[in-house]
Order: C-alpha cells, then sequence, then structure tokens
C-alpha cells in the first residue's frame, strides 16, 4: 500500500508540474490587458508660477476608471498602474510608469492608458504643426516650469514603442488642451477646468515628424477641442468628476463591452448633452476600422460583455463582504448580486452600503450560505438599482420688489432705447450681446466679450447704465443688444417655493451654477412683464451670435417653456411656471435614467427615405421624408442571448412633448417583440422597419428632438408613461393611465413621471434603455 501511495503521490507533482507549465505557456501567449492611470488633484506649490488651481476629481476618475475597467472589461488589478499621490504623479514618477508599462508590453497586449488632471499648451516655433504648439500634460511638479510638462511628443515616443510591439493601444485624455482663457471660473457659471495658462516661453526645439496614433491603428479619446475647457461637476452622489470621465463611466456601465467604439463615443456625447456641459464636445481619433471595434479590440475576457462582475475583497464569517465596486460601476444601496455555484445554485447578496466610488459592503442574504463565498470570489449583479436622484434644480434672481416698484423699474429701463442701444424682449429668439441681472441684492453686467462683469448697485438708473454701456469697450459687437432678466417679485416668488416642497421632483438652487434652468423676467410693451424658465446654458446655444469660435451646442432639453405675463395675475402664472417646470424634471428624468447593462443587439436609428441612408443621430433637413428602423450590430449579436425583448420607441421633442411612436394603438398584442418582428427563417435580419418609410417629416418647431427607445422582456402594460404634454404651445397631449397591476420595471417609469421623488425600486437587469437625438432644421434653398 505504501508503494502505490508514494507512486500517486509522484503523479500528482508531475500532473501539478505539467498543469504549471502549462499555464505559463498559455500565459505567454495570451492577451494580457494592462493599464497605466494617473489622477492628479494637488498642483500648489511654493514655488508655483502664477495661479495654479487644484482640482477634485481627477483622482476620483482615475480610481473609477480603474474599478470599471476590473468589473465590466477583465483587467486584473497587478496589471493596473494606478498614479495619484503626488510623489508618484511629478514628472520623473510618470515617465517611470510609462518606461515599466513600454517594458512588459508584449505582442497582443491590450494598454490604457487614462490621464485626467491638468492640461495646456507649449509654444514651439521650431515645431512640425502649422500652429506651433505641443498639448501636453501637466505633472504634480508642472507649477515649477514648462521643462516638467509632459509633451505630446514625448508621450508619442512610449505609445509608438507600444505600438511597435504588436498591442492594442487606447489613449483617454481628461484635461484641456485650450490655448486661451484661464484657470477657474468661467463667469458666473462656474464649472472648474482642467486647464492652467499657456506659457510665453518659446521652447524653439525641433522634433522628427511621425505618423498620428490613429494611422498606427490606436484609438484616441479627448475629453474636449483643443479651443475648449475640460470641466469638472459633481454627481448625483456629490462626486467631483471631470465632466467627461463622468459621461464615459455612464456610457461604459450601461452599455455592451463588445459596443463599437464609434457608438461609445456618440454615447459619451449625449450623456454630456443630456447633463448640460457647456461648450465642451468629446473628441475621437481613430481609424474607420477601428472605429467599428470594440473599445479593447474583442470580446471581453470571461464573457463579461454582458455583465457586471464585481469582485469580494474580504469575506467576513458572519456574512460581511466588502465588495471592490461602488457607485463609479453602477452599484448603489440594495443593488443585489449572486455568485454562481457549481451545483446551479446562487447564493444572493445584498448591498447593504456603499463606501465611495469604489468600494461598497454587502450581506449573503441566506445565513445557510455564509462561508460559501470568499475573499477573490467574483459576484455577478443580478438586480439593478437606480442611484441618486435626478430632480430637476432651478435659479431665481433675487425677489425684493413688489409688482408696483417692476413696473416703475421696466419705465426706467425702456429710456435706454436708442441708435446704439436695443432692447431684447425675448432672449431664446433675438441675438444679445449684453445681459443685465439681479444677483446677491444688486444689479450685475455682462457681455459677450468675456469682459469682468460690471456691479452697479441695488438702484437702477437709465442714465448710469447708459453711461457704462457707451463707455465699455467690446469689439464684438457694433451696437449694443441688451437683455435684462427683471427679477420675480416677492409675492411670486414666495408662491413659488411653498409649490415645491422637500419631496418635489423640482428644487431651487442657491447658485444659477448649479441650477439647470433660470426663472427670467422680460419686458415688451403689449404684455408687460413676463416670466419663463430659460435653459441656463442659453450662451452656449447663441456661441455663434457672439461670434466666438464654438461648435453647435444643441441641447436636448427645451431651450425654454412658454412666457407668462403677470397681467394674467400671480396665481394663474405660479400655476403655469409649476407645471413647466414639473414637466421639464420628467424630461430630464426621462434623458438621464440609466439601465442595466446592455445586452440588446438592435438600435434605434432613421431611415432617408430618397437616400437610403442610416442615421443614429445627426440633421433631419426639412423636405426630406424618414422612417424609423431596427439596426443589427453583428458584433453584439454574437454575445445575445436571443431572449425575447418588446421594444418601446418614444419621442420627446424640442418643446417638451412626448408621444409614444411604436407600438402604434393599433398594434397588435405582442408584435413589438423581437422575435415577433426580427426573426425571418430562423434567422435574425440586419434592419427592422418599425414606422412606414416615409412616416417621418421634419416640419416647425425646429429644433433637438430626442428618441428614447427601451426594451425589456415583459411588455409594459401602461402606456400613457410615454405620453406628456410640452412646455410651449403644439405640443403633444397626454392620454389617461389604466389601474392595472405594475412590475418594479413599470413603477420605476411611472416615477419618471410624477411630480415627487420616489421610493427606489430594484429592477430585474432584463431592460435597456438609448438615447439618440436629432436635431431638425429647414432646408437651405440658396
Amino acid at each position: 500500500m505504501r508503494l502505490f501511495k508514494d507512486l500517486w503521490i509522484g503523479v500528482k507533482i508531475l500532473l501539478l508540474l505539467v498543469f504549471f507549465q502549462f499555464q505559463g505557456v498559455q500565459e505567454g501567449v495570451a492577451q494580457v490587458r494592462r493599464a497605466l492611470l494617473i489622477g492628479i488633484n494637488e498642483y500648489n506649490s511654493n514655488n508655483a508660477v502664477g495661479e495654479w488651481q487644484n482640482l477634485e476629481g481627477a483622482v476620483n476618475d482615475a480610481q473609477s476608471v480603474a474599478s470599471m475597467l476590473k468589473a465590466r472589461y477583465g483587467f486584473k488589478s497587478r496589471n493596473i498602474e494606478l498614479l495619484t499621490k503626488n510623489a508618484e504623479t511629478s514628472r520623473k514618477g510618470i515617465v517611470k510608469a510609462f518606461e515599466k508599462i513600454t517594458e512588459k508590453v508584449e505582442s497582443g497586449d491590450v494598454v490604457m492608458f487614462y490621464y485626467a488632471g491638468h492640461g495646456t499648451q507649449v509654444r514651439n516655433s521650431s515645431f512640425y504643426e502649422e500652429d506651433k504648439l505641443h498639448e501636453a500634460i501637466v505633472p504634480s511638479d508642472g507649477s515649477k516650469g514648462i521643462d516638467r510638462y509632459i509633451l505630446d511628443v514625448e508621450m508619442n515616443h512610449y505609445f509608438n514603442q507600444i505600438l511597435d510591439k504588436g498591442a492594442q493601444l487606447n489613449v483617454i485624455i481628461d484635461g484641456c488642451h485650450s490655448g486661451s482663457g484661464s484657470r477657474g471660473k468661467l463667469s458666473i457659471e462656474s464649472y472648474k477646468t482642467r486647464y492652467v495658462p499657456s506659457s510665453a516661453l518659446d521652447i524653439k526645439k525641433k522634433f522628427e515628424k511621425s505618423v498620428s496614433l490613429a494611422e498606427r491603428g490606436a484609438m484616441v479619446l479627448s475629453a474636449a477641442h483643443d479651443f475648449q475647457l475640460a470641466k469638472e461637476f459633481k454627481d448625483l452622489n456629490n462626486n467631483s468628476h471631470g465632466a467627461f470621465t463622468y459621461a464615459l463611466l455612464k456610457a461604459m456601465q450601461t452599455g455592451n463591452a463588445n459596443e463599437p467604439v464609434a457608438n461609445l463615443h456618440k454615447r459619451i456625447n449625449s450623456i454630456m448633452k443630456y447633463h448640460a456641459i457647456p461648450k465642451q464636445n468629446p473628441v475621437i481619433e481613430v481609424s474607420s476600422d477601428r472605429a467599428s471595434q470594440p473599445l479593447f479590440g474583442g470580446v471581453s475576457d470571461g464573457g463579461q460583455s454582458e455583465k457586471l462582475m464585481i469582485g469580494v475583497i474580504d469575506a467576513k464569517e458572519d456574512g460581511y463582504l466588502v465588495l471592490d465596486g461602488g457607485y463609479a460601476v453602477g452599484i448603489n444601496k440594495g443593488s443585489k448580486l449572486v455568485k454562481q455555484l457549481d451545483n446551479g445554485d446562487k447564493v444572493e447578496v445584498e448591498v447593504e452600503s456603499v463606501n465611495g466610488l469604489v468600494e461598497s459592503v454587502g450581506k449573503v442574504k441566506s445565513e445557510a450560505d455564509y462561508g460559501k463565498i470568499e475573499a477573490g470570489d467574483l459576484l455577478e449583479l443580478d438586480g439593478w438599482m437606480i442611484g441618486g436622484e435626478s430632480f430637476l434644480t432651478v435659479w431665481s434672481p433675487d425677489a425684493v420688489f413688489s409688482e408696483a416698484e417692476l413696473k416703475t423699474l421696466s419705465e426706467e429701463v425702456q429710456r435706454l432705447k436708442s441708435d446704439m442701444i436695443t432692447l431684447v424682449k425675448d432672449p431664446v429668439e433675438e441675438e444679445v450681446t449684453h445681459l443685465l441681472t439681479f444677483v446677491n441684492n444688486e444689479w450685475v453686467l455682462v457681455d459677450c466679450c468675456g469682459s469682468p462683469e460690471v456691479k452697479l448697485g441695488s438702484k437702477l438708473t437709465a442714465k448710469k447704465l447708459r453711461n457704462i454701456l457707451k463707455a465699455e469697450k467690446c469689439g464684438k459687437v457694433a451696437s449694443v443688444k441688451l437683455f435684462v432678466n427683471f427679477p420675480p417679485p416677492t409675492s411670486l416668488l414666495t408662491k413659488l417655493k411653498q409649490s415645491f416642497g422637500d419631496n418635489s421632483s423640482v428644487q431651487f438652487t442657491t447658485s444659477p451654477s448649479s441650477a439647470n434652468y433660470i426663472l427670467t423676467g422680460s419686458y415688451n410693451s403689449g404684455s408687460g412683464l413676463s416670466y419663463g424658465w430659460v435653459h441656463a446654458h442659453l450662451d452656449a446655444q447663441k456661441s455663434q451670435q457672439a461670434g466666438e469660435k464654438e461648435l453647435d451646442q444643441d441641447h436636448p432639453m427645451p431651450i425654454n417653456s412658454d412666457w407668462q405675463s403677470l397681467k394674467d395675475g400671480v396665481e394663474s402664472v405660479t400655476g403655469m411656471l409649476v407645471d413647466h417646470a414639473l414637466q421639464l424634471g420628467k424630461i430630464k428624468s426621462w434623458l438621464t435614467l440609466e439601465s442595466p447593462p446592455s445586452t440588446f443587439p438592435y438600435s434605434i436609428a432613421m431611415k432617408n427615405a430618397n437616400t437610403g441612408a442610416i442615421l443614429d443621430g445627426g440633421v433631419l433637413t426639412s423636405g426630406n421624408s424618414y422612417g424609423l428602423v431596427l439596426v443589427k450590430n453583428v458584433e453584439l449579436y454574437k454575445q445575445w442571448d436571443e431572449q425575447n425583448q418588446f421594444v418601446y420607441v418614444f419621442v420627446i421633442d424640442s418643446h417638451g412633448g412626448m408621444s409614444l411612436v411604436f407600438p402604434t394603438a393599433n398594434s397588435g398584442l405582442g408584435e413589438n417583440g423581437i422575435k415577433q418582428m426580427g426573426l425571418k427563417d430562423g434567422f435574425y435580419i440586419k434592419e427592422i422597419p418599425i414606422t412606414g418609410p416615409t412616416d417621418i417629416g421634419v416640419v416647425p418647431p425646429y429644433g433637438t428632438d430626442n428618441l428614447i427607445m427601451l426594451t425589456s422582456d415583459n411588455p409594459i402594460s401602461d402606456l400613457s408613461v410615454f405620453q406628456s404634454v410640452g412646455v410651449k404651445h403644439g405640443t403633444t397631449t397626454a392620454r389617461g393611465s389604466s389601474p392595472v397591476k405594475l412590475s418594479a420595471l413599470e413603477k420605476l417609469l411611472q416615477s419618471r413621471s410624477k411630480s415627487t421623488r420616489s421610493k427606489p425600486e430594484r429592477t430585474p437587469n432584463t431592460w435597456s434603455i438609448e438615447h439618440v437625438h436629432f436635431t431638425s432644421v429647414e432646408r437651405n434653398n440658396d
């Protein structure tokens, strides 16, 4: 017996040796996913040159991206280099990290470089690019001089070494590359920006011209154009982020890990628009072939393209688990996670608390399952919880005047009219060069030139204002087009605030910088003083009128609501303003609704009836006819489990009206199921028409319309959740609802249409939502 025992021990040792040798060979040839992630918050130094502003969200961003790479894309902690401390993020530390990853990378590896922090430009009269400017990232010791900056050509040196080795490269940068402007607040409406002033020094250094990274197969994604500022803001859980990285994380969290990178870029851009980030457009540099591939070039390790996987950091004997994932990857209090056991059973875990962006605590639900989960296990997200409340924020100028005092004030303002000064009645429809508003109990004048604001005190006279406007030098305007934002009378603002209680979906904020809409007062001789809600970032809409170099910032939210005249009485004006604010809140709630990671392989698109072109966003021109189609993505289809999904498509128009497009009232029961629509002869077809080919025309009012597709494994019984009136005249009317028992998803959808905030509902992972926006324009016949 001893002989056989010794022989068996020898066999086991031999088998183990063979196993480990085989594993070594496998790891030598397998694709390794590597990441170098850098986040820098602290820049201030005693040796600083000029004013340098520390950031708040860059470290959060880098940590959140690391968490997302592990949860959704199969990256291992041992292959992620995360630099967030000052010693690590100095020029020396970053260069060392570049050298380290360049040395380790092998053919077939996937490399991700991510940077969050300040960016700038450096002048070089000997540079081969036409503008003679280098883009640069700014290390934590960058305030000591521009020799500490890391130029684009220096980073490209390392990136090209990675590409030379046959690795796939992805570069994502959340920092400014602007050549003008200054750090800090943009105006009254403040966003912290990731930009330091460019130096006047000319480095006069020659570099050899090289092929762009995109031409070599790399994907480069930047937070903004080189003439824009990359901004920071706080999310619904009060965590600071770069606005771009926030949108990137949301797109990665809710999309399929294998969607084409071009689609990911579009969704990032859409999310930023839905959150009304002004004057910032993400830029992608990528070849057409690479754009059609997933972010990391292929199917995610472990089939994670359809799942969110959360690692267990520590498992306690009492069933409590420390989890490697938090808000950044979509984990919220109440989220349900499961571990799949070999015998087919599941161990259920419920998240009891979230300790920030990258960590949470869960509890095994059944005491009988304690001990069945260990540190290092991966748990699958099985029950989706919506995160923080997405309520509408509004701001109003100070209300210290009575109706009679405002009438006298408006008459005084009318005395300004002259050949050189035009009084604007509607800031949405007319060009505005100067804005006068009442802030902190005094009148403040700002212009489109970016000049410092002028404070005029609490008492306003036409003579004082006229003298200031004459003295002001603003080369962008030939004459003054002044809009005066009249504050509301005290009686109106008091009633409005009383109407929005603590549990309302609309909340007043103390600063215009954190508002979605501003209560705006206008005057004209016919209706007198009128009030309405105007989008807080209207300046981004009208930037071309101010002569700025700026892209079209078409916001998906309505620009403004109808004006309500005080002549109708304070009660009437209050009622209409409340109704319109609540409707705007519903629209925002729909546009920011997040779904579980999507597994659905079809996307919604418009098809031009004349040309056959498929449009997944962009411009629709009057005179053309379109039809709605579902377009199959081949790569996503390969990963799909072919579970039947019911499809609902609705539109939110530029005036805020919401109406169901598909299914129609004449559709039969179940006709909107994807199997009924798309399965032909045992195969799912490439393109599924859901309207007639010419059913959709482009007519006034022109503007941005949001097309939204929702899919669910169960039919939605109450279709009234997809119907709602708008905030301007001539919009859709709503239909009534039916008293039926609702599923968790239906309760969630109904909460999008309520005027009060609701208790969060846990939903299954079997639904998705897709947002696409189109800008309708009148045909130019010139």
